[in-house]
């Protein structure tokens, strides 16, 4: 497939909005990362949306371009951004896997997926999609929030069990002191 306004180009995508292949020195971007051809660029342009031209992505769109000549463009990946974009997939699967592992015996991956997922909403206004990167780190967050919730129930649960007997021992017979069971002495046997 080859680009629609220079037919001796290897097309690398195609416009989101009409479908016509472009290569790299006709693709455009919107800000929340829709591909888009110089024409459909230019109207939104038009209309005060902000519009990224190809120059901003120049050495991604060589490295594609090469690709495209050699024919390794072929197969689409099943994932396809830049760098941020992969941070907040990490970000997102480190959240989950967080909330889900809580039942097991890892307390700390809460916090990374926590840190990861709101470095990723921070800086989702640099990545190729914007409103995927924003979706991914807010998952993050919230599965890492949850995971953190939990264990603090847990926590403060276990803390209340262990010194709730004391604390209304001593309210519900205020002239007794608390009495603290200690366990009965072991005698070892000795040969």
């Amino acid at each position: 497939m080859f680009c629609y306004r220079h037919p001796d180009r290897p097309a690398i995508e195609q416009c989101e909005t009409c479908g016509r292949p472009v290569c790299a020195a006709c693709l455009w971007y919107t800000e929340d990362g829709e591909r888009l051809c110089e024409e459909h660029a230019a109207g939104r342009k038009a209309t005060g949306e902000p519009i990224v031209p190809p120059e901003r992505y120049v050495e991604a769109h060589d490295d594609a371009q090469a690709d495209a000549l050699r024919g390794a463009h072929t197969a689409t990946a099943p994932y396809q951004g830049n760098t941020i974009d992969v941070l907040a997939l990490v970000a997102a699967v480190v959240g989950v896997v967080a909330f889900s592992l809580n039942f097991g015996g890892i307390y700390v991956l809460p916090i990374f997926g926590l840190v990861l997922g709101a470095l990723a909403v921070l800086q989702a206004g640099q990545s190729l999609n914007r409103k995927r990167t924003a979706t991914l780190g807010w998952i993050a967050l919230g599965a890492s929030v949850v995971g953190i919730v939990f264990w603090l129930v847990i926590f403060f649960s276990c803390i209340g069990l262990t010194f709730l007997p004391i604390f209304f021992s001593s309210i519900l017979n205020p002239n007794n002191p608390p009495i603290y069971p200690t366990s009965a002495p072991y005698l070892t046997p000795t040969p």
